[in-house]
């Protein structure tokens, strides 16, 4: 929807500007290539190649140095944070003390954001919030986020790890009253109707193709993301677009040097020449402060994420003179990671056969934006032979640092060695929504991952499983591929393969462990992904489904702005679902609340399960009663405490509110849409 938007304001710009040339005519106020010195280039520049760094590692030889490095002294900085779990699930004061002072036993914990546009960023915020030591209302789960190792995003959850990562760790209330725009529409960035504000928008739009049209002259293929990207930036990093600052400098700010911050990942898709529709197999590429690259066998190889960009060949620069610096714009990666237009064109033929109007607008508008950015990208030197493959305007272009390494006669293949450019795509187009596969990789070695899933499986919006579904699917895939040990194969645990059984037993309602028996997995590896022992069954998953508690958070994906009081139906919720707790006003007061305080010992034994496996340290009486209580399967019974119905008379997923105010999602919509028509729902600033 977002892409569709977005091209019929280019097109009403071509009807009132001449669609040949809509920059250049008279009758357009903003001409082509105007400078607007307030904001930074978007365009890579070249400079000379370092001679002191190797440009391509392979996946086989483990974990990146700078990023185990970083790990290693932050893991360090979480002991504080975590060991008030540790002593909340039962452990000892001497047993905490002997995990946490030995780095192969310290608990390895990460954080994964699902996609789901702005209603994903916002229930993840809402968790984020909840769990950060600057902001909680929690104060069992106080510090959590600072915790975590690792957090990873796809989609709007990126833009949640992005937005505070670039701007140095921020807070949410940081983010919500510095930086994010969210009653402008990500879109044509105004507030309200975009037709009452028509030369807001000329001008918002045409600025962003002016830096576009930067890195077209810079000799860069543009598409579509670029567009997207750059309008991303402007309502969620910073009026600029996010253009002055890169992925990779996210490693130069002050939390990133102290530590402080959950290393962070963000996830994209790749399509494979000629193909159209985007499997559950396909390649999974991540983006780290430190490297681009590939886990999976199509690929098996990473790159400086500081140089992205370069024309390499056989592993080397084509030009030691010119190595790009400033290709991985902070909001580019976060738009790559987002751009679920790419997945409209690839499923045109379903869609309209399905009746999906968002389908058939496409379908209909295709030739006429191909032609429209064909025009465009004509006017600018070299331009033509970017738009000689018709799919360039769609799936993001990413230069291919791979291409022609590491040669035919090597062992670990590259499927990708022969192509010059990558094609990416949302990282949830593969239907796994939530960034689950880069910290399953056994390098990695994390024991813990809470996922918040924010995904619209339902027919109201609601999440029901099928993130995990598909990755346990894609774990088995690799596992009847390829030997026990190799790099491409992954443990994930067991989970229902039905889809119903989700729902009937309320699993996408309340939170639910998977991987409580370290055995119940898809496969075991080792922990450094050789074939000896010790052995490295994965992480254990708190599955943390988006439900409504005080608020009602099931928003469509396509749902482009936000006013004041559904951003704080959100927060509030999230911390509702940190808590557990019953009552609304739980979490308003300092006062320990009996259920949330039994919630976190249960919470601190899903975090230290694996550490007290290689401890050897007994489970004990408080987390059996707990596994017993929210472990699926893994060798402990079935979930006990799914007994309550949200299935309605008419057999579909509907659940109410958890708080017993009895408010209907129809009573909330109408207060939302009087607060928007009285304009007292602009966001505080």
């Amino acid at each position: 929807m977002s892409l569709v938007l977005l091209l019929l304001l280019c097109l009403n710009i071509s009807s009132l500007c001449g669609l040949a040339n809509p920059l250049g005519n008279p009758r357009c106020p903003f001409g082509l290539g105007e400078n607007h010195s307030e904001w930074p280039s978007y365009a890579p520049v070249n400079g000379s190649c370092p001679s002191d760094i190797t440009y391509i590692r392979s996946s086989t030889t483990g974990l990146d140095p700078n990023e185990a490095n970083y790990i290693s002294s932050h893991s360090k900085s979480t002991t504080g944070y975590l060991c008030p779990f540790a002593l909340a699930a039962g452990l000892t004061a001497s047993d905490a003390d002997q995990i946490f002072n030995n780095d192969s036993l310290r608990p390895n914990t990460a954080i994964a954001f699902s996609g789901g546009g702005l209603r994903a960023m916002l229930n993840g915020a809402g968790v984020f919030r909840a769990l950060d030591s600057r902001t909680s209302k929690v104060p069992e789960f106080s510090g959590l986020m600072q915790g975590m190792n690792y957090m990873a995003g796809l989609s709007g959850g990126n833009w949640l790890v992005g937005a505070s990562a670039l701007n140095d760790f921020a807070s949410i209330d940081d983010l919500r009253n510095n930086h994010w725009h969210l009653d402008k529409n990500l879109v044509t960035g105004v507030r309200g109707n975009p037709k009452k504000h028509v030369d807001g928008v000329l001008k918002y739009l045409l600025r962003i193709k002016d830096q576009v049209m930067e890195k077209a002259k810079a000799g860069f293929v543009v598409t579509l993301t670029d567009f997207w990207s750059l309008a991303l930036g402007r309502q969620l990093l910073n009026p600029s677009g996010g253009s002055n600052i890169t992925w990779s400098q996210i490693q130069d700010t002050g939390s990133f040097q102290r530590n402080e911050m959950p290393y962070p990942i963000s996830i994209s898709d790749g399509r494979r020449p000629g193909q159209k529709v985007i499997e559950k197999n396909s390649t999974i590429y991540e983006s780290t402060p430190y490297t681009f690259g590939s886990w999976d066998r199509e690929v098996n190889y990473f790159f400086p994420m500081k140089y992205l960009g370069t024309s390499m060949q056989g592993g080397i620069p084509q030009d030691q003179n010119k190595c790009v610096t400033g290709f991985d714009v902070g909001a580019f990666i976060m738009g790559t990671s987002s751009s679920l237009f790419s997945g409209i064109l690839t499923r045109v033929g379903k869609t309209r056969a399905e009746g999906n109007k968002y389908g058939r607008i496409w379908a209909s508008l295709k030739g006429k934006v191909e032609k429209l950015l064909a025009d465009a990208l004509s006017k600018v030197k070299g331009g033509n032979e970017y738009i000689a493959d018709k799919y360039h305007l769609l799936p993001c272009q990413y230069p291919n640092p791979f291409q022609g390494f590491p040669g035919p006669k090597s062992t670990l293949p590259n499927l990708t060695q022969n192509q010059s450019s990558l094609s990416l795509a949302d990282g949830g187009l593969d239907n796994q929504n939530i960034p689950f596969w880069p910290l399953l990789q056994p390098a990695r070695k994390i024991d813990f991952i809470l996922a918040v899933d924010s995904s619209a499986d339902t027919h109201q919006h609601w999440p029901n499983g099928s993130s995990l579904v598909n990755t346990q699917k894609r774990s088995q895939n690799l596992l009847s591929q390829y030997q026990l040990g190799d790099v491409g194969v992954v443990p994930f645990p067991y989970v229902p393969e039905v889809f119903q059984t989700w729902v009937t037993q309320e699993l996408n309602y309340k939170p639910v462990f998977f991987g409580c028996n370290g055995s119940n997995y898809t496969a075991i590896t080792s922990r450094n992904g050789a074939s000896s022992t010790p052995q490295f069954a994965g992480p254990l998953i708190l599955y943390l489904p988006n439900a409504p508690w005080s608020y009602y958070t099931n928003t469509s994906t396509f749902q482009l702005d936000y006013i004041n009081a559904e951003i704080l139906g959100f927060f509030d919720n999230g911390e509702l679902q940190i808590s557990q707790s019953p009552k609304p006003n739980d979490t308003n007061t300092n006062n320990t609340s009996p259920v949330t305080a039994e919630w976190k010992k249960c919470v601190g034994c899903a975090i230290m399960q694996r550490s007290k496996e290689r401890a050897n340290i007994p489970l004990g009486k408080t987390c059996k009663e707990c596994f017993d209580r929210y472990c699926w399967g893994g060798g402990y019974p079935e979930n006990r405490m799914l007994n309550e119905t949200v299935v309605r008379g008419n057999g579909k997923y509907d659940p109410v509110l958890k708080d017993g105010s009895g408010r209907s999602f129809q009573s909330q919509h109408k207060f939302i849409q009087r607060e928007r028509k009285a304009g007292v729902g602009k966001n505080h600033r």
